[in-house]
């Protein structure tokens, strides 16, 4: 296996801030995952995040989608595409 870089989701990281009693900004969060070693994060990737991200070089790994999966049908199109589409881009 080849390593490619080392990526983190974001629950760890708000709940750090959260236990040190700091607010939490997203600049404050990637700067810390970039000094830590971080390549990637996996976030919503909206573009003023991804910009932000990219600003301490970082990429976006991947993004959560959080289903109710007692749901008689998934609202594909409208929950889960969406974010696979900013995903791609």
């Amino acid at each position: 296996m080849i390593i490619k870089g080392f990526s983190t989701a974001m629950y760890g990281w708000h709940e750090r801030f959260r236990f040190d009693r700091r607010e939490a900004s997203w600049d404050e969060i990637f700067r810390e995952c970039a000094a830590a070693g971080m390549n990637a994060v996996e976030i919503d990737p909206e573009p003023e995040l991804v910009s932000l991200a990219r600003m301490y070089g970082l990429s976006v790994s991947g993004a959560y989608i959080g289903l109710n999966l007692h749901e008689q049908a998934i609202p594909f199109e409208e929950s889960i595409m969406p974010l696979a589409r900013r995903l791609a881009e």
